[in-house]
């Protein structure tokens, strides 16, 4: 036994307790100054929760004001506007022949900018003026429509038609697939040149005015037996002038019961371009153009494509490539931006390049590519054309793909070449159809006659347009 406890052990009871009461106060305010610390740090935290939660509320008062703002916004472009200010201006005093393009014009889609230029090209010179129909894109480039054009843009809603229908002698579909059931409804605020071909050209009809449609395709399927087919069949019997671009669509407006007696085959409007088939000078290194069909339908399948391509070229020619993006379709940097942020996803950044938008066939940097990957219908028209080597690719997830590429494909020579895109990647196809590309074994044949049939087309269909 230790001294200290064998004093402790004869003290006083009194001196004991008092000693074993100190001890145990000592023991409860170490206790109380963990509480006191532990009563500190919720005062602490307390205080930081305050302050985040104050600045919670602040965001949550401006995300609400925000949300009511859109929703106000919302709201007001849920209700159709019955006014298109630029309808109301229309030149009532003008005596010509009042003649409407219109088409899936003016949203920076290179190829319906192509097959617009295109129909102006052959109107210019025949004395009269042109209108041409156009979505609202702020950034479009009026200063490139001729003399005898004169922009208009889509009307607000369906209710606008009439003033359409009465001010035009006649209504011109100028190309493209618009033939397409699924775009179809009775919603006023549906603008849709898918819906619009129905309503717009039916307003014509109705007083009596001029329908012609040149050059269109249609869906892969209609629906048999539909209102849409039966108002569509009732439109073409109509039109003084209608044809398709291939005859698959001739073949889908059968099976869903057009009447397809008038509807005549005619090869796409842009053959009938000035320009096309040009040549251009070859870059100094071995070119490949990729264009990409973005968006949500193909952005898997990009991801995956893109490296292959790149693999593939390096493994055959090392360093010495180069991968040229090529946007097609720009409305709002629609393209541009999403090649940008894939390019950056994937880490390519340094090895592909990427080309400024143009619809302008002289400086379309497509045509100074050795090979061409085309996932775009007028890309690979433009690229065939002009004979460079060409892997066809078919987005065939997309409703308005299959006939025109198919028929395209078969003009060309390139069946072999023509690529379903939903499978090709997996089943091998591509990497044995790119590797026919790099060494030349897919170049297309422009059949003869071809661009200047088509040139005459187009001139024999704007003359009788223009005539009354």
């Amino acid at each position: 036994m230790g001294i200290k406890s064998g004093l402790r052990s004869v003290l006083p009871p009194t001196t004991r307790n008092i000693e074993n009461r100190f001890a145990c106060v000592a023991e409860e305010m170490g206790q109380l100054r963990c509480e006191a610390e532990a009563i500190r740090q919720r005062v602490e935290d307390q205080s930081t929760s305050k302050r985040v939660e104050a600045a919670q509320e602040a965001a949550l008062s401006i995300l609400g004001e925000t949300r009511d703002r859109v929703s106000r916004l919302e709201s007001a472009q849920d209700k159709p506007s019955y006014c298109n200010l630029e309808y109301l201006s229309l030149n009532r005093e003008y005596n010509g022949r009042r003649i409407l393009l219109a088409g899936w014009y003016g949203a920076s889609n290179c190829g319906d900018e192509l097959m617009m230029r295109t129909m102006l090209q052959h109107f210019e010179g025949m004395g009269v003026r042109v209108s041409v129909l156009l979505w609202d894109d702020p950034n479009y480039d009026f200063s490139r429509l001729p003399a005898c054009a004169d922009q208009i843009h889509y009307p607000r809603s369906t209710w606008e038609l009439r003033q359409l229908a009465e001010y035009y002698d006649a209504l011109v579909w100028g190309g493209g697939a618009i033939l397409d059931d699924g775009q179809f409804s009775h919603d006023p605020k549906n603008i849709n040149t898918g819906n619009l071909v129905i309503w717009l050209s039916e307003e014509m009809l109705k007083r009596q005015k001029d329908v012609f449609a040149v050059g269109l395709s249609a869906n892969e399927s209609i629906e048999a037996n539909s209102e849409y087919a039966s108002r569509l069949s009732r439109v073409v019997q109509g039109c003084r002038h209608v044809s398709m671009r291939d005859e698959y669509s001739i073949d889908a407006l059968k099976a869903a019961g057009v009447d397809v007696s008038a509807v005549g085959l005619c090869e796409d409007i842009v053959f009938g371009n000035r320009e096309i088939g040009a040549k251009a000078m070859r870059d100094s290194s071995y070119t490949v153009g990729v264009v990409l069909m973005m968006g949500d339908v193909t952005i898997e399948h990009n991801r995956r494509v893109l490296p292959r391509i790149i693999d593939e070229l390096r493994s055959r020619l090392g360093e010495g490539f180069k991968v040229r993006l090529i946007p097609f379709y720009n409305i709002w940097n629609f393209d541009i931006v999403l090649l940008k942020q894939l390019c950056e996803e994937l880490g390519i950044s340094d090895c592909v390049e990427i080309a400024p938008y143009t619809d302008d066939l002289g400086q379309n940097m497509l045509l100074s590519c050795d090979a061409v990957v085309a996932y775009r219908y007028h890309a690979c028209l433009v690229a065939a054309a002009s004979e460079i080597p060409t892997l066809f690719m078919c987005v065939d997830d997309h409703p308005h793909y299959r006939n025109k590429m198919r028929h395209i494909a078969e003009l060309f020579g390139m069946s072999d070449g023509l690529l379903m895109a939903s499978t090709c990647l997996d089943d091998g196809t591509f990497d044995e159809r790119f590797a026919a590309l790099l060494e030349g074994r897919l170049v297309p044949r422009v059949p003869d006659g071809l661009l200047s049939n088509a040139e005459r087309f187009l001139d024999e269909v704007c003359s009788l347009i223009v005539g009354p």
